[in-house]
């Protein structure tokens, strides 16, 4: 059974298609656990119909009609600690679309890792995505190459630098969640607090081959940002990410804390290294970038952020 963990805001426009592109997956066993956090659209609407249309298939989180955390972030930081199923985990957003055979390919994989490398591992499994506009027309074919991320083969220290997981596609197992069921103030996200738990303390899976429709749209709370070279220089991607690369700092010190029983020695040095970055001068994040391998996939955005962080 895979739980399907739903964060909603003011999502009306784009919700519909969505739910049923989950609805239409070929893999069937499966609900949708939602918490909204407090639309003022026709967002609860739309839910509240499809829970009544289908209420074997969806679980409500209640919330005050004055809670809101006004954060994508916060919403799935809830939903993590809400979850009940007892078996796999899916994050969704509102405004994508889910290839028909999503959980279908995700759980083969899953299914094929599991006996490989046994049960109680930390598992999670991700694939890439179309980017699209609002009106699902393509735009990117590969979101891991406009973002010019390694979704596989990438080292800790590498995953410490930057979310090499396409995170919104992932799939992960109830020994993840256990681990990561609390999000830390730290984390940058929910979905790379997740994959920095795999890398470390698991493994990762990754399909190649779009398993979403990554929807870009006015009202997107985050959005799809190029990581080729020549975009970093005309867009300046270094500067919008600047604030993640300083609180990826912090986000390793709280890792560290967290799982400081579970990592062998090794892991341990690699991640109090780049958390020790937190006070370090410019010219040190640098060389850690060039020869230490604590580098984004783009070396230049390395380079650049690191002087800038």
């Amino acid at each position: 059974m895979v739980e399907i963990l739903l964060a909603t805001y003011n999502g009306e426009k784009y919700l519909r298609e969505q739910l049923d592109s989950i609805l239409a997956q070929t893999y069937n066993d499966f609900f949708i656990t939602v918490r909204d956090d407090g639309s003022t659209d026709g967002t609860k609407d739309i839910l509240n119909e499809y829970a009544e249309n289908y209420p074997d298939k969806f679980r409500m989180i209640n919330t005050k009609s004055d809670e809101s955390f006004n954060s994508a972030r916060n919403n799935f930081a809830i939903l993590l600690q809400e979850a009940k199923g007892d078996d796999h985990f899916c994050l969704c957003c509102q405004d994508d679309v889910w290839m028909p055979d999503k959980l279908s390919k995700q759980m083969a994989l899953m299914d094929a890792m599991e006996k490989k490398y046994g049960s109680g591992i930390p598992l999670l499994v991700h694939s890439d995505m179309e980017i699209v506009d609002e009106n699902l027309q393509p735009l990117e074919k590969s979101y891991v190459k406009y973002a010019n991320i390694q979704p596989e083969g990438f080292s800790l220290k590498k995953m410490l630098a930057e979310n090499c997981t396409v995170g919104i596609t992932c799939l992960f197992d109830t020994s993840l969640l256990a681990i990561c069921r609390d999000i830390p103030d730290e984390a940058v996200s929910p979905e790379w607090w997740l994959g920095l738990h795999a890398a470390a303390l698991g493994k990762i899976g990754y399909i190649d081959e779009p398993l979403v429709k990554y929807r870009q749209h006015p009202g997107s709370i985050s959005g799809a940002v190029s990581g080729r070279f020549f975009d970093i220089i005309k867009n300046g991607k270094f500067r919008n990410s600047k604030f993640d690369t300083q609180k990826s700092y912090y986000q390793a010190e709280a890792f560290l804390n967290a799982n400081s029983k579970l990592l062998n020695t090794e892991k341990t040095k690699i991640i109090a290294k780049y958390a020790s970055f937190i006070s370090a001068g410019k010219f040190t994040k640098v060389m850690a970038a060039l020869f230490g391998g604590y580098a984004k996939n783009s070396l230049l955005a390395s380079i650049i952020q690191a002087f800038n962080s």
